[in-house]
């Protein structure tokens, strides 16, 4: 099957283009003025950078049995409320239109957690909408428009619902990540008292929950894509400076909980699990994957529950 990834040079854009690969032919697309050093030592595998103005010509040039819509302008909080985020519901609008013109079977669009607002209650694929922020309020719009303009049509729309991921090759920017690089450089790290209740999913299973959205039919239509399993924040932390022998650098309580601070963050996840889907990688096995890519050591395998081994060949961090 040829499948077309955008914003495959961002985080879980190359991790989809890195697993998928391995079994389907994977076109990348990027914009052209993205960092590339996420997409090396991938076998297999088409790249193509280029301005957005040019991205509907270029489905049509490939014309892909699957389209995976991975880009987004404006993903960092400090963006979350910028006039930017209305750029991405036009675009994703064309975007679909040109999949649908030339007969794309599956059009998958991927959300987030920001479509619900904060939420302290387990969440079920069919949780009524109830964003706060320009970002959720995008997300909602975009997939609104991709059932509407693929209802008539003979392309499938799907939308993966993505709930907090990690791994290596993310940005700097997010809680594990800037951890693990404050506190291996032996620096103090702020944090809430780190009570929330969250689910980490390792960007390994989200790539795997890719694979069965594309390869699998289903009637469901909007999948939550986390982890159900559920660990508290504080424990994360904890685990980071064990794993790095940096202990009593993190100060829980620093930072005072948001007034509207998300305190359980728990996907039900049931369309993924009725297709077979469930997370493989445990949050111990994941940090140490992460830990040990930005940290420049040795790359290890990923052990999954099962204790199987995933073996990747991931560029170093630049």
């Amino acid at each position: 099957m040829k499948i077309l990834i955008t914003g495959s040079s961002g985080f879980l854009g190359s991790w989809a283009c890195r697993v998928l690969s391995k079994s389907h032919e994977v076109v990348g697309l990027s914009r052209d003025d993205s960092k590339m050093f996420r997409l090396k030592n991938i076998s297999k595998f088409k790249s193509i950078q280029a301005p957005t103005h040019d991205w509907s010509k270029i489905i049509i040039e490939q014309k892909p049995d699957a389209i995976v819509f991975l880009h987004w302008n404006g993903v960092e909080n400090n963006f979350r409320n910028s006039i930017l985020q209305d750029s991405n519901i036009e675009f994703f609008k064309q975007l679909c239109e040109t999949a649908i013109s030339v007969k794309v079977g599956k059009i998958i669009g991927i959300g987030s957690q920001a479509e619900l607002g904060p939420n302290n209650k387990p969440i079920s694929d069919s949780q009524q909408d109830n964003p706060t922020t320009k970002y959720g309020l995008a997300k909602v719009k975009c997939r609104e428009i991709g059932f509407e303009v693929c209802r008539n049509s003979s392309s499938e729309f799907i939308w993966g619902r993505v709930i907090s991921t990690y791994g290596p090759l993310d940005s700097t920017s997010w809680m594990i990540p800037s951890a693990i690089i404050s506190l291996n450089r032996s620096e103090k790290f702020q944090s809430t008292l780190g009570e929330q209740q969250w689910s980490f999913l390792h960007a390994f299973d989200f790539t795997r929950a890719l694979t069965k959205l594309i390869e699998t039919d289903s009637s469901h239509k909007i999948f939550n894509i986390g982890n159900t399993s559920t660990v508290k924040l504080n424990y994360v932390l904890r685990k980071i400076e064990n794993l790095l022998g940096k202990t009593d650098l993190v100060q829980f309580g620093a930072l005072p909980y948001r007034s509207d601070q998300v305190m359980l963050l728990e996907p039900k996840c049931e369309g993924l699990l009725d297709l077979g889907w469930t997370p493989t990688v445990s949050i111990e096995e994941g940090l140490v994957q992460t830990i040990n890519w930005f940290t420049n050591k040795a790359e290890q395998p990923l052990k999954t529950i099962s204790n199987d081994l995933e073996f990747f060949n991931f560029p170093s961090m630049t």
